[in-house]
């Protein structure tokens, strides 16, 4: 009788322990929590603009030049080094108030950041070797480059080679991004320019004066802010006094040794002013390489013109007497020639004269 009342309580205590899972599974379902829906923080883009293009950010601009490469005013060319400074806050960079230190700046990759989208307005090339972007912990950043660049720029040679020039680089927003910058009215601290080994012997630097100003619009281009760069320099004049303006009026002044010949020596006499004509051709096609290609008239060329004149008057003079003195006029013949002998020299000392007063008002 043991038995099967012991096989009745093996089978019962086995059935139950099948019901178990279930009954766990059940208590568990009937007391778990629900699950919170959660939705992730999104990240800040730091490629956009910092103000969402809701208001511009204001650029502070700088241009330290450590050399002037190249000044061509016969291709109106100017080429220097430097560096390039931009300065402007974006609040998403900045660190809590509790992590700021004063003297500590984070380096930034400038792709991983808007930058200014900034352009020179009047480049023609642009080789930049090394950059660097940084910002403190109240998120002031500034961007360094050092580059070479060429320019286009004109030039006003009416006093040439006496000339002084101011040369402009025009720094503009890029077109499409022309609302989301503002140039400050005053440059970086790294503004200037420091030419004691390297510069350019026929120029002088007067300095570089900084402005700002708004462009207007131009057909479908907008209005966009324009900050430039002026570049005051001083032709050195020496060189073209000694080796053009000298030789160049010595060789006017030749002819007129011809007033003192005999007056029956007529091809003594048309000699010479023949000769210095071919002179000054000679002379100025060997200097036109290095003199700039303008449309008006300089200095330098009314000088030129004006030796041609008088080596030509000369030529009418000298057979002028020739002729009255073949017709029997010889008193009239020797009147008009005491009289050159002053009257040229006088006369082009004069108009020179003249020339400065002209090219210099």
């Amino acid at each position: 009788m043991r038995w099967p009342k012991l096989l009745l309580t093996l089978a019962t205590f086995a059935l139950l322990l099948s019901q178990l899972p279930g009954l766990a599974q059940s208590s568990s379902g009937a007391h778990a929590s629900p699950a919170f829906k959660t939705t992730p923080v999104e990240a800040v883009d730091l490629h956009q603009h910092p103000y969402a293009g809701r208001q511009p950010v204001d650029v502070v601009i700088g241009l330290y030049i450590t050399n002037l490469a190249l000044v061509e005013e016969t291709r109106e060319q100017l080429q220097f080094e430097g560096y390039l400074t931009l300065e402007w806050r974006d609040p998403r960079v900045a660190l809590p108030a509790a992590a700021r230190s004063k003297d500590h700046r984070r380096t930034f990759n400038p792709d991983a950041l808007w930058t200014p989208a900034i352009e020179t307005a009047n480049l023609i090339s642009h080789r930049p070797s090394q950059s660097l972007l940084e910002a403190d912990d109240d998120g002031n950043l500034r961007y360094v480059e050092r580059s070479d660049t060429t320019i286009s720029t004109s030039y006003e040679l009416r006093k040439f080679p006496f000339d002084s020039q101011l040369l402009e680089i025009r720094v503009e927003p890029f077109l499409p991004s022309a609302s989301e910058i503002h140039f400050a009215s005053k440059p970086a601290n790294w503004t200037g320019i420091d030419l004691q080994n390297s510069g350019l012997a026929a120029w002088t630097v007067e300095g570089l004066r900084y402005e700002t100003s708004d462009a207007p619009p131009e057909g479908a281009i907008p209005a966009r802010p324009r900050a430039v760069f002026h570049i005051h320099i001083a032709r050195r004049s020496g060189f073209y006094v000694w080796k053009i303006f000298l030789p160049l009026i010595l060789l006017a002044a030749i002819p007129w040794s011809a007033f003192w010949y005999d007056v029956d020596d007529f091809a003594g006499k048309m000699s010479i002013p023949l000769g210095i004509v071919l002179s000054l051709v000679a002379f100025q096609f060997s200097i036109a390489r290095d003199l700039p290609r303008v449309g008006y008239i300089t200095f330098l060329d009314a000088v030129f013109i004006t030796s041609f004149v008088f080596a030509f008057l000369c030529i009418v003079e000298v057979t002028l007497v020739y002729v009255l003195q073949s017709r029997k006029h010889s008193p009239i013949a020797d009147k008009m020639r005491r009289t050159a002998r002053w009257a040229f020299p006088a006369s082009y000392a004069l108009l020179l004269l003249l020339l400065i007063v002209i090219f210099w008002s």
